[in-house]
């Protein structure tokens, strides 16, 4: 019996798990000791059970497979419902973005409205009856405002005015109800910043009046006959522009040739106002207006009140350096044109173009207060594509014919001799020569633009003064003494009677005529009448400084010489041209060692400055160093080309240094550009 208990729970282990089966084995083991009979009733009972199981399995699978399609096409149907009942989620929820979006910009626009509104006016019945109602009024309000706003453009940025209206101009007309167009009108009133115009036409016993009311800035009323509704009307929208637009409206006064009245307003804002209002009316409004009567150290004065105003304005830094140059204090334009370069591009109230002409502009006067006149002069092709560089004369005055108001008649003056004066200073005196041969197109060109003016003077003599100043200048470079003082007395000839209207800008006589003058009569032997004339001249203009000390050279009186040069290098030491008249005196006098010297420091204050590297060259030769003197001529002529005396030296140099080929190239070359009567008797002697 031990044995087969030991077997049993044996085979019982290892049929754990084996199923029914296995259990109905086990339990007839297990009952051994059952009958038979009862061992095989249970087996039998097991076997149905399993049988009656399996057979409720199929029943249930064969269930499944007949409910899966319903239940997937109702999973399907929830799903999307899902995916419907979250787009229709998302959609609520972009609209209710969109509705947010919108009323954001809504406040943004009416918080940011700075724009012009003309309510209809109010008119007798009589009137409204004639068509003439509140909103024609209105339109006829506007029409002169915008014609107005047309007529006084400027490099000021329109969102830097107090009151500005850009180009939002409309006619509002009140609503009745409640709409979203009243809703967006409440919010722009509320938020906004806009100028409100109304008004009221009324009848009087003399005919009309014109009532207007801007903001809060009062009332103005105008007055006329019965038949005279559009003068009023004009005269009222002027009144309006008065009010709301004050630099604005002193650049339509000048544009009109009311230049005594622009000046008169200006003046007014510059003393009160807001202190932006004021630095544009001082720095702009006014240095332009003085500009036009060559009331230069009133130019300056006006300058100097805006930077003080606003140290971070531009522009008038540029009004500043302006005045500067037409003072002669050179050192001080060329920091305030510094200024001006730094300071403009990050300026935020003038327009991209106004920014980018006026610093275009002032490097072109940079280039010049450093002798880097050939830069000078591609600035200026660069600026106005009309112009050669080959033939400046040739459309310059098609050039000058766009814009309109006051602006073109400084350009048609001032940009001529200024583009002259460059050539001049490159020693091209034939491209000088030819913009002096334009002088009755230029002319004409100018009496188009003046055409209707209130100021008007006589044009052709004032193109007339502007070439007289250039001829001037050339006759100086071509060392043609009597030349420069016929030009010159017949400028203070004509000065007086100008003067009594208005002069163009760059002809003050003590800075620009006097001092070329006064050396002309020392070149001509008259020393006394020379130091009388230069004795009248300004203690701080850097031509004047030099001039007197060219006088005493001229005289032998070197201790004087020198003492004026080093006046002139103290009040001018970022400028090299008091350096270069210097190293030319010293060398003359046969110090070529101190002359270079004075040529090097020329050098530094104006790299590109051909003069200073000629007179160098010049300087190693009379050292015997004319190996050494190719190198400075062969740079100068990088930036002064068409100069006849360099190439002049450049071959006198070659000879020296055993080139002979080379020399004759280089004579031919000066022989074919301008030279002085000297030079050209030097040129015979020096070419084999």
């Amino acid at each position: 019996m031990a044995e087969e208990v030991e077997a049993t729970g044996s085979s019982s282990t290892g049929l754990q798990g084996g199923g029914a089966g296995a259990q109905a084995a086990a339990a007839a083991l297990s009952f051994a000791s059952a009958s038979r009979e009862k061992a095989d009733a249970f087996l039998d009972d097991q076997r149905t059970l399993i049988a009656n199981q399996n057979r409720m399995l199929h029943l249930q699978m064969e269930e499944m497979r007949a409910e899966e399609p319903y239940k997937l096409s109702h999973f399907r149907l929830r799903r999307f419902s899902d995916f419907a009942k979250a787009a229709f989620e998302f959609s609520v929820g972009l609209l209710a973005l969109a509705v947010v979006a919108a009323a954001g910009v809504m406040v943004w626009n009416a918080a940011h409205d700075d724009g012009l509104v003309v309510e209809a006016f109010s008119v007798p019945p009589d009137l409204a009856a004639q068509g003439q109602t509140g909103q024609v009024v209105a339109g006829a309000m506007l029409d002169e405002l915008a014609a107005m706003q047309a007529q006084s453009n400027s490099g000021r940025l329109a969102g830097s005015y107090s009151n500005n209206w850009g180009d939002d101009l409309k006619v509002e007309i009140p609503e009745t109800g409640i709409s979203l167009g009243e809703v967006n009108r409440y919010l722009h009133r509320w938020l906004g910043h806009q100028t409100l115009i109304s008004g009221a036409v009324v009848h009087t016993p003399t005919g009309l009046s014109v009532t207007t009311r801007a903001g809060a800035q009062g009332s103005e009323r105008v007055s006329g006959g019965a038949s005279d509704l559009d003068t009023l009307i004009r005269q009222a929208a002027e009144a309006v522009y008065r009010q709301t637009q004050p630099y604005r409206y002193g650049v339509y006064l000048g544009n009109h040739g009311r230049v005594a009245e622009s000046r008169a307003w200006y003046e007014r804002n510059a003393a009160n106002g807001p202190v932006l209002e004021r630095a544009w009316a001082s720095g702009i409004g006014l240095t332009n207006n003085y500009l036009f009567s060559a009331r230069v150290p009133e130019v300056e004065a006006a300058a100097q009140e805006a930077v003080r105003l606003k140290p971070d304005f531009g522009w008038g830094w540029g009004s500043l350096m302006q005045a500067s140059v037409g003072l002669g204090r050179l050192e001080a334009a060329l920091t305030a044109g510094r200024n001006e370069l730094r300071l403009t591009p990050t300026e935020t109230d003038i327009t991209p173009q106004g920014a980018k002409a006026q610093v275009d502009g002032t490097n072109i006067v940079i280039h010049q207060l450093t002798g880097d006149y050939l830069a000078a002069l591609r600035g200026i092709a660069a600026a106005h594509p009309g112009i050669s560089l080959t033939d400046p004369s040739a459309g310059m005055a098609q050039e000058l014919r766009w814009g309109g108001g006051g602006t073109p008649r400084l350009r048609i003056v001032s940009f001529p001799y200024t583009v002259g004066s460059v050539f001049s200073a490159l020693h091209d005196l034939t491209a000088a020569r030819r913009i002096i041969s334009e002088t009755a197109e230029f002319q004409a060109v100018l009496q188009d633009m003046e055409a209707g003016r209130q100021d008007r003077a006589d044009m052709a003599e004032l193109v007339t003064q502007a070439f007289r100043l250039l001829a001037l200048n050339i006759a100086q470079q071509a060392e043609d003494w009597p030349q420069v003082r016929a030009e010159a007395e017949a400028m203070e000839a004509a000065e007086p009677r100008l003067d009594a209207v208005y002069a163009s800008p760059g002809f003050y006589l003590p800075v620009e005529v006097w001092p070329a003058k006064a050396e002309a009569l020392a070149r001509g032997g008259d020393f006394g009448a020379a130091h009388a004339l230069i004795d009248r001249t300004p203690s701080d203009c850097d031509l004047c400084l030099r001039a007197r000390a060219r006088i005493d050279a001229l005289e032998g009186n070197f201790g004087g010489a020198d003492y004026w040069f080093a006046k002139a290098v103290a009040a001018a030491p970022s400028i090299p041209f008091a350096f270069e008249d210097w190293g030319r005196s010293l060398l003359a006098r046969g110090k070529p060692d101190d002359a270079i010297a004075q040529f090097a420091l020329a050098n530094r204050r104006g790299p590109h400055f051909a003069d200073a590297l000629e007179g160098w060259g010049e300087a190693l030769m009379a050292k015997n160093q004319s190996h050494l003197a190719l190198a400075k001529f062969a740079e100068a002529d990088k930036y002064a080309p068409n100069w006849g005396r360099l190439h002049m030296k450049w071959g006198e140099a070659l000879v020296y240094a055993g080139k002979p080929a080379e020399a004759k190239a280089q004579f031919a070359r000066a022989a074919q550009l301008d030279l002085t009567a000297s030079e050209k008797a030097e040129l015979a002697r020096v070419q084999p």
